[in-house]
């Protein structure tokens, strides 16, 4: 019995550990400070802001690692933008042009995220910065891997060597325009080619 109870407790803790670390990090990659000792009110309104983002990315075929990336850039924005200028701003995360209806949403959700961004202390860039922090402009993607594979049979190592050099600074977009595929959206052909996808363990 003794033994169930330590069980259940560890269990219990790691529970509330995993949910407490997760919000930060969703608080995080929003802009959004620790809210300690905030009004439950305005813990449940982040809360639904984070959520109703979650089921926007879900909804429509979007890259999340630019999206947040755009979201930085909108950080900065001296004031809030028209919603033409905040779709603008994310149109390129998206894979397929979204409908008139699912845009509105859009929109609606980066305005009302907008809004309670200003509402943070400190500077616009230094929030800019926190962002940029937290959410990764490279992500190892599989279609890269795979090519990167590719090139290796044949001899070149040279994309083993890129993938090398973008990961050990994810959260920095290298300048050189011949890197720019390194963080670019994953390219129609690699939707459901094989390997590229998905890769096996043994990958």
């Amino acid at each position: 019995m003794q033994d169930d109870d330590a069980l259940a407790a560890g269990l219990e803790l790691y529970r509330d550990t995993f949910d407490a670390t997760f919000r930060r990090m969703q608080r995080g990659k929003l802009g959004l400070g620790d809210d300690d000792g905030a009004a439950p009110a305005r813990r449940a309104e982040d809360d639904g802001l984070v959520a109703e983002l979650h089921q926007l990315l879900a909804a429509h075929d979007t890259d999340p690692t630019r999206w947040y990336r755009r979201l930085g850039a909108l950080a900065e924005a001296p004031a809030l933008p028209a919603a033409a200028q905040l779709l603008a701003a994310v149109d390129d995360t998206f894979y397929r042009p979204p409908g008139p209806d699912h845009a509105r949403v859009v929109a609606g959700w980066l305005a009302r995220w907008w809004r309670r961004l200003a509402e943070e202390p400190g500077l616009a860039s230094a929030r800019r910065a926190a962002m940029d922090a937290i959410n990764p402009a490279f992500i190892l993607r599989n279609y890269l891997v795979h090519e990167a594979i590719g090139r290796a049979e044949t001899g070149d190592h040279g994309g083993i060597d890129e993938l090398l050099a973008a990961a050990r600074a994810p959260y920095r977009e290298d300048p050189d325009p011949g890197r720019a595929h390194l963080y670019a959206r994953r390219p129609d052909w690699a939707r459901d080619a094989a390997g590229c996808s998905a890769l096996s363990c043994s990958s």
